[in-house]
């Protein structure tokens, strides 16, 4: 169907049956199953030979499998479950006549039972016997999803819809949704930790995708404020080259010569291409752009615009009026420790509220260690890795992987130990929480790799304008005054 192949297995559970009481005493036995296993290996392996897989496979059988003996069950349901014999998906079966769906799986395998001559709900004695029912079934390989409607009789010779085995939130969809396979789909986030067998996982459910749209929107809004900065940026590298190039252009009364107005509009031009065209300047006007303290404090500005943009846009992720605050740390050697020192923040704290002053943390053991190793790293999740006394209710600690983020920094007394370092960390704090959902952004943020999407911010910077963010940085000790 459509390019797909799918597989039916005919299993035989009927023929020992002799009476309405034969609930645990069927028998499919070994010889059945292996005969049934041979057939379908010869008819998978011909189409694997063609490049054609089996995509799905359904058995079809009258009874459920738990009315076998117990022994016969479960090795039925060793070859259904593994992707080695039988690999079955999905088992259409009758006789019960109930509204039941069954759903068995193992790490690898699911298996969804469904009742095709679906009756009354047997759980609800309030339900009305005489109720005629039918479900329709539908599975979607691409979506990986199999969509469960169910339909009973009322007066008039009409059918609604049957919610008595809905939940509340199928109520609203009308049908329940199962995943056709287990293994192709993932039903939770997973969540870093310093150690990969610590790490932990959250599990999707309605919270969070509800969380998600908001907080794809907050980025998306963030995103758009960045990008407009490097106009402005573009401005003030222009105006600095033609500062430098042109120098009639700031005289008293302007009144530039025949020469130095081809130099600015040549210069323009240059600069036009540059940046829209993405052919180079040459490397004297580069270095005359970069030899100034102008590039430098541009570059830390532009960093701070990130913390400003980011405070503005991304308490856009909660539904309450949360505390905010997003910074930046820089690598720094101290005498004999290593320290990440606050470089710049932003908050939306109300006016007249100071915010936190940033601790300066230690490499060592630290969070931004871990996170170096292991990807962003949540407070909530890893509380055992953090010591140091805070304010905040959550927070996330990440290094932006940009374009060359790792140095070799030198410790000891005469310098000469290498060690490999990031040469920054950045953090999002939250404080104030209190719906879940909100609980669940940092979370989000996370999986959505708000770590690349910062170090993407910064790569395009470093692209558009040629800056070395180590040199930059490692000076930063001499313009401490200029960022405080």
């Amino acid at each position: 169907m459509n390019g797909d192949n799918i597989a039916f297995i005919r299993l035989d559970t009927s023929w020992c049956s002799h009476s309405n009481n034969d609930y645990k005493g069927l028998r499919v036995g070994k010889y059945q199953l292996k005969k049934l296993y041979d057939e379908y290996n010869i008819m998978r392996n011909s189409y694997e030979m063609k490049a054609t897989p089996i995509c799905l496979t359904i058995a079809v059988s009258h009874h459920p499998l738990n009315w076998m003996v117990s022994d016969d069950e479960d090795e039925c349901s060793r070859y259904f479950l593994s992707d080695d014999y039988l690999d079955v998906d999905l088992l259409m079966c009758g006789h019960i006549h109930d509204a039941e769906i069954f759903n068995h799986f193992n790490n690898e395998h699911s298996l969804i039972t469904l009742v095709t001559g679906i009756g009354r709900n047997g759980l609800n004695p309030r339900d009305k016997s005489d109720s005629h029912r039918y479900a329709l079934y539908s599975m979607n390989l691409f979506r990986n999803s199999c969509d469960i409607i169910m339909r009973k009789s009322q007066g008039g010779q009409k059918f609604t819809h049957d919610y008595s085995i809905y939940g509340e939130k199928h109520k609203a969809q009308t049908k329940l949704q199962y995943p056709l396979k287990i293994k192709d789909s993932n039903a939770f986030i997973k969540l870093n930790a310093p150690v990969e067998a610590e790490s932990k996982s959250l599990f999707i459910d309605s919270e969070l995708l509800a969380a998600l749209p908001r907080v794809v929107n907050a980025i998306s809004s963030f995103s758009n404020c960045v990008g407009r900065l490097y106009e402005n940026h573009i401005e003030n590298f222009k105006q600095i080259l033609v500062d430098a190039i042109v120098p009639s252009y700031y005289s008293d009364d302007n009144d530039m010569s025949e020469g130095d107005n081809k130099k600015l509009e040549d210069l323009e031009r240059r600069v036009e291409l540059h940046f829209f065209e993405e052919e180079p300047l040459n490397q004297r006007e580069m270095d005359i752009y970069l030899s100034t303290d102008d590039a430098q404090e541009y570059f830390l500005a532009f960093l701070q615009e990130i913390c400003d943009k980011a405070a503005e846009q991304l308490p856009k992720c909660f539904l309450d009026d949360i505390s905010f605050r997003f910074h930046f740390r820089w690598h720094c050697v101290a005498g004999k420790d290593e320290e990440y020192r606050e470089l710049c923040k932003g908050d939306n704290l109300p006016q007249g509220e100071k915010s936190d002053k940033m601790q300066t943390i230690y490499w060592k053991d630290s969070l931004i260690e871990r996170a170096f190793k292991a990807g962003p790293i949540i407070f909530s999740s890893n509380r055992d890795c953090h010591n140091t006394k805070i304010s905040w209710d959550d927070f996330i600690t990440f290094i932006p992987p940009f374009s060359g983020y790792r140095y070799q920094a030198r410790l000891g007394k005469n310098k000469r130990k290498a060690v490999e370092r990031p040469i920054l960390s950045a953090g999002i704090s939250v404080r104030l929480i209190s719906e879940r959902q909100d609980k669940l952004v940092l979370y989000l943020l996370s999986y959505l790799q708000i770590d690349v999407i910062i170090a993407e911010f910064i790569d395009e910077y470093v692209r558009l304008f040629g800056i070395d963010v180590n040199k930059i940085l490692s000076r930063l000790s001499q313009v401490q005054n200029i960022i405080q």
